[in-house]
């Protein structure tokens, strides 16, 4: 993909940058000299370790929906980065809405829900006080990210590593000569060839064994309830006493 960029500005941003681990989608480029880029990492002991890696500029905070574009600025981030990845086990979705407001990357690489199956439309909403609790709860589903990549003329190629979308922009769709809408057939199929069909999901994410019935259930009205009906009252992986999340969280079908 990147060697399909006509003119690239060899800037990358790795948003949940953690320490800089090799399984990082983006780690071989935060430690290639040849490129510049930004890492974000709210975590202090994780930066403490991200900064041996990496000559890249590093932020040490939390992002939100109403500061990235500041902290962008700051860093002199530039509107047409190569590649943008983010991974906040959160609010991803309201964060890449507003940074494609501005910033057009070539490349997003951004962590999904991937639990979640089309048609259902899912994401945490944005709140001062989220945190994740380590629950099935989280992030945003691969047909809420399809709707804010057509918004913004994304194309989504591919489901990468089980759980994250692999998005191309218009340039990049023309360089390769594919379409870059993403049609609900679309949607279906990357998601069903590159992760129901991906056997490899049941030993890497062997944590999502209890709510895999819900790939089975074809019924859209039934999934979509089932899936409520674990998050308010059966939400039992959440670290937190209060498991509820239904306030936290936007969920509906097309």
């Amino acid at each position: 993909m990147f060697n399909n960029i006509q003119k690239p500005s060899y800037y990358v941003i790795d948003i949940g940058a953690s320490t800089g681990v090799n399984t990082d989608p983006v780690y071989n480029y935060i430690i290639n000299d040849k490129f510049k880029g930004l890492c974000i990492e709210g975590d202090s002991s994780k930066v403490n370790i991200l900064k041996t890696k990496t000559k890249f500029d590093i932020y040490n905070g939390y992002i939100t929906p109403f500061n990235i574009i500041a902290i962008f600025e700051a860093y002199k981030v530039p509107n047409n980065p190569d590649i943008l990845k983010i991974d906040i086990d959160g609010y991803d979705l309201a964060v890449l809405r507003v940074i494609l407001e501005k910033y057009k990357p070539s490349i997003i690489i951004a962590e999904i829900n991937e639990k979640i199956p089309p048609p259902i439309h899912f994401e945490i909403k944005y709140n001062e006080n989220y945190s994740w609790d380590e629950s099935h709860c989280f992030g945003f589903s691969i047909q809420s990210g399809a709707k804010v990549m057509n918004q913004h003329n994304y194309k989504i190629f591919s489901v990468h590593e089980l759980n994250n979308i692999l998005c191309i922009n218009n340039d990049l769709c023309n360089s390769l000569n594919i379409d870059c809408t993403n049609t609900d057939d679309d949607i279906k199929l990357i998601y069903k060839r590159d992760y129901i069909d991906n056997s490899s999901r049941f030993h890497i994410l062997p944590w999502n064994e209890n709510i895999n019935y819900w790939l089975n259930i074809n019924e859209r009205d039934i999934l979509k309830q089932e899936i409520t009906n674990y998050f308010v009252n059966n939400n039992n992986r959440s670290k937190f006493t209060i498991k509820t999340k239904i306030k936290d969280f936007d969920f509906y079908i097309d």
